[in-house]
């Protein structure tokens, strides 16, 4: 009988105290993982992907200078093959062949590189401006380790970067 009074107590304080989501909301889900490689749906399942981006966007919208940018590139053959030719050089080694975070560098990453694939079901997150400004600014907004483009990329390679993405990485099983 001790037992379980103790586990009902233990019980009622871990349901009664503020989780982390609630003491830090911009931080959900941040937690460090060891990637599954069997398990071609969720390559980290001990935690869930960052959502300090998309906790952002919800609170504070995609920033001006970008909330209305469309997609100028003609999606075409030739479009999709220069994207996947700059994902291969520069987004591949953290969000790996198939988009799923779990490039050769995403153990070191925090938080975790997105799942583009996984996002690609998440409306807000794959519109052409959110996916743009992602890549030209990358991290600094909300302080993650990715990288920043809008130097790297001219605004043409950054667009056929996210054609490839919706063509390829987001279409594919």
């Amino acid at each position: 009988m001790k037992n379980y009074s103790l586990k009902v107590l233990l019980g009622i304080l871990i349901f009664a105290s503020p989780s982390t989501a609630q003491n830090c909301p911009e931080c959900w889900w941040d937690s460090f993982a060891i990637p599954d490689m069997s398990n071609d749906k969720q390559i980290w399942p001990h935690s869930m992907p960052s959502m300090r981006r998309h906790y952002y966007v919800m609170n504070k919208g995609i920033p001006e200078d970008y909330r209305f940018l469309t997609n100028p590139v003609t999606l075409s053959n030739n479009i999709v093959r220069k994207g996947r030719e700059n994902y291969e050089k520069h987004c591949i080694v953290c969000h790996g062949d198939r988009g799923r975070g779990d490039g050769v560098n995403a153990y070191f990453l925090t938080p975790q590189p997105a799942d583009l694939k996984g996002m690609s079901h998440i409306m807000t997150m794959t519109t052409d401006n959110y996916m743009y400004w992602t890549i030209t600014e990358g991290g600094i907004p909300i302080d993650s380790d990715m990288p920043a483009f809008k130097t790297v990329l001219s605004a043409n390679e950054i667009w056929s970067v996210i054609h490839y993405i919706k063509q390829k990485i987001s279409a594919s099983k």
